[in-house]
């Protein structure tokens, strides 16, 4: 799984990120995990390995815990 994050600390319509946020992926395959660093501006991909599905369907739950920007979630394959 992928992530795009970051953007600017605040906006007039959301509150303002200022510290890191632990996030947390998990499938009935595996789990992965990330600390995302406070949004400074520019956008980042945050990959989260996990392992290859036995099913073609997969529930992917996504914790955090603080509030955290994320523009983007990408599921990748493998080739």
């Amino acid at each position: 799984m992928l992530s795009r994050t970051g953007g600017n600390a605040s906006y007039p319509w959301h509150e303002t990120l200022a510290r890191p946020v632990h996030v947390a992926v998990v499938t009935a395959a595996g789990r992965a995990e990330a600390t995302l660093a406070p949004p400074s501006g520019a956008l980042v991909e945050i990959a989260f390995e996990l392992p290859a599905p036995a099913e073609r369907a997969v529930a992917v739950r996504v914790t955090a815990d603080a509030p955290y920007r994320v523009f983007h979630w990408f599921a990748l394959q493998p080739d």
